[in-house]
């Protein structure tokens, strides 16, 4: 019997997975009978037992493991080519003779997003393998870059490196706590909102619920570390010191945060709030040790475009972004029946647009 505690996600993963094909990939499968004979030999001899020695796993083994476990049916194992109908339906676009352009693609779909990630899409970049050796030599991290550069496929990446006991992942809002398996930050810090005083605040998180919670944690993870206030932030931190009984930074909580300050900023409740990010406030300063920004872009592969969007990001346009861009205003995007879905900054625009559509629906 094997017994293991506290092992990364990802290590664990990887380790069952090699036993796996190491157990059901032989080139020269033996019969149960034999195999049986086999370990009761083993069980019965004198030998001493110890680790064994196993050889990396080839090719040939995860293919005949693949077999054996009924993920490969017909075909070959390489990714299935995308379908004809999008193929044909391009070609049309591309034909139309109607004097309208036709739509130019700036962009490529990204790896990530497919059903059949390709071996590529699962490697870390160098500048993202960089990130999680800090995060797993226990660093205070903030990692940040553009949209497109892998921030949330690197955050779970470290979130499966990282041992589970003592690993808390939140972050600022429920949607995204959600796409990394976690908690909001608000329901693990126990002290609500934190719109009372300090004072308030640390007499919430004394509870005995949530100062368990404090302090079994090892190392916070925040995602959409900008939508939370400087001010939340330092009371938090206040918070960690008191309930642990710590007087490091943060309690001497490992954090790891993630976000783009130039995405979402904190929300702030009433029209008296004064808006202050995070790393305005004098706890950040004290608490992160290590500073990170992607720069590769992921999502998109053509440069003139991943230009416009970074030049975008910091609201810089000049007047040849401005015409390239309403250049594209007059293509055509719709084809078959197709029509392209629009965008909105706000639910209202959304909503409006889509009960006139309704609208209009026969029937």
């Amino acid at each position: 019997a094997i017994y293991l505690s506290n092992a990364p996600p990802g290590t664990l993963m990887l380790f069952l997975r090699t036993i796996f094909i190491k157990m059901n990939g032989e080139t020269t499968p033996q019969d149960d009978a034999a195999m049986q004979k086999k370990l009761r030999e083993h069980m019965l001899s004198s030998r001493p037992s110890t680790f064994e020695e196993i050889s990396p796993v080839t090719t040939a083994e995860m293919v005949l493991a693949r077999k054996k476990a009924g993920l490969i049916t017909r075909g070959s194992t390489t990714t299935p080519s995308p379908q004809a109908t999008k193929k044909r339906r391009y070609d049309e676009l591309k034909e139309d003779k109607s004097g309208v352009p036709a739509a130019k693609k700036l962009y490529q779909p990204s790896p990530l997003a497919s059903n059949t990630e390709s071996e590529d899409s699962l490697r870390l970049s160098a500048e993202q393998m960089e990130v999680l050796r800090a995060c797993t030599s226990g660093k205070n991290v903030f990692f940040t870059g553009s949209a497109g550069t892998g921030k949330s496929f690197l955050l779970r990446k470290i979130i499966s490196a990282l041992p589970p006991d003592g690993t808390v992942a939140t972050a600022s809002t429920g949607v995204a706590a959600c796409l990394i398996g976690g908690t909001t930050l608000h329901a693990f810090a126990g002290i609500a909102g934190g719109d009372g005083t300090l004072q308030r605040c640390i007499e919430l998180a004394s509870r005995p619920a949530a100062a368990q919670t404090w302090r079994k944690c090892k190392r916070l993870i925040i995602d959409e570390i900008s939508m939370v206030d400087g001010q939340y932030f330092e009371k938090i931190e206040a918070v960690a010191r008191y309930v642990r009984r710590n007087e490091r930074p943060f309690g001497g909580i490992q954090l790891i945060l993630c976000g783009d300050f130039l995405q979402l900023p904190p929300v702030i409740k009433g029209e008296t709030g004064v808006q202050r990010f995070c790393f305005q406030s004098s706890a950040w300063e004290s608490c992160i040790q290590c500073v990170y920004e992607l720069k590769q872009v992921h999502r998109q592969s053509d440069p003139e475009f991943v230009q416009i969007l970074n030049h975008l990001r910091i609201g810089h346009v000049n007047e040849s972004i401005s015409a390239r861009l309403v250049s594209t205003s007059k293509q055509k995007i719709e084809g078959n029946g197709i029509l392209a879905t629009q965008l909105c900054s706000h639910t209202n625009d959304a909503n409006s647009i889509n009960e006139s559509k309704l609208e209009n629906l026969s029937g």
